[in-house]
Order: C-alpha cells, then structure tokens, then sequence
C-alpha cells in the first residue's frame, strides 16, 4: 500500500511539475493564436478592400467617353480658373443677371487626411467670390443652373443688398438687388 501510495504521490508530482513547466508555453501560444486571428482579419479586410476596389476599376473601365469627359467636367484635373470663370460668366448672363466682380486664389487645402496619419494629397480646394446684380427672380434661376452646373460647387456664403438710400434718407425699393457669394470648387492633384 505505500507502494502505490508512493506511485500515485509520483505520478501527482510528475503532472504538477509537467503544469507549472509548461503553463508559460500555454500563454505564448494563447497570444500566439490571437495574434493570428487578428492578422487573419486585417488580410480578410485586405482582400474585401482589393475586390472593393477591382469593382470600382471594372464600373470605371465600363464608361463611356461622354461619361468621361463629363467626369473630368465635375471633377477636373487641374485649376481652369479661366474655364470657371467661363462658364460662371455664361450662367449669369444666360438668367438675365450681371457680373459685376469675380476673384479667386488658390488655397491649398487637401482632403481626406486623419490626425497623426500621413494621406497622399488627392485634391486642392479653389475659394472664388463672385458679385452678380439682377432680379430676386434671376437670381433664384442663376443659383438652380449653378446648382445644376457640372462642376462641383459649395457654397459658403450669401449676402445681397436690396436697395439704396435716396436723398431724403429713404430706402429706395427695387427688384434690382446685388449679390455676393463666397463658394469654392476642388481640382484633382
């Protein structure tokens, strides 16, 4: 009977010194899998990016030339400050209203970058400020075809002057009225 007790007091020993042997090894392997489940979910999002991306390359391939120029229009490869001021000066003039000044300067500001993270440029903002005269009615026309322009526009700011002061100190009501707007428009880097 001591024998076995002996025996089993071993074997006891044996598997406890087996644990406390082996027990660092079970921990660097429990880090070791969630490190690989975290990598496997980094490639899985990897790949989702990639076909995301093939997709939007083929949808981009599948255009047609119209199509293209008309994104190269809305979106266009460099500043064209002339060709803005163009095509502004045509809106105008086409509802009934007057370009009285138009100025522009580049301003570099780029998008798409996060706090602490280095992103390519990818487009510069191009601030303009324009002052038209005209109707209440022109000017609700102007702003449609701006809005339906096919470069891309945001406006920042509105201000309008609705009349002037006569001799006596009074307002002299018209339908004529200025406005100024601030706005700006992007280019490709």
């Amino acid at each position: 009977m001591a024998r076995s007790a002996l025996g089993v007091t071993l074997i006891l020993l044996s598997v406890l010194v087996g644990v406390f042997w082996s027990y660092p090894m079970w921990n660097e392997i429990s880090v070791i899998k969630a490190k690989k489940e975290e990598i496997q979910s980094t490639l899985d999002r990897i790949n989702a990016l990639a076909r995301k991306r093939d997709e939007i390359q083929e949808q981009y391939n599948s255009l047609s030339p119209d199509d293209l120029v008309k994104l190269n229009e809305f979106f266009p490869k460099n500043q064209e400050l002339g060709l803005l001021i163009l095509n502004i000066d045509k809106i105008v003039s086409s509802n009934g209203m007057i370009l009285k000044k138009i100025n522009a300067s580049e301003n570099n500001k780029t998008g798409q970058q996060k706090q602490g993270e280095e992103v390519e440029e990818r487009f510069s903002d191009f601030p303009f400020q324009i002052s038209v005269s005209g109707s209440y009615n022109s000017f609700l026309s102007f702003m449609k075809a701006l809005e339906k322009s096919r470069r891309l526009i945001d406006i920042d700011r509105l201000t309008f002057d609705s009349g002037s002061v006569g001799a006596d100190g009074k307002i002299i009501k018209s339908d004529f009225y200025e406005y100024s707007i601030s706005a700006h428009t992007y280019w490709k880097k």
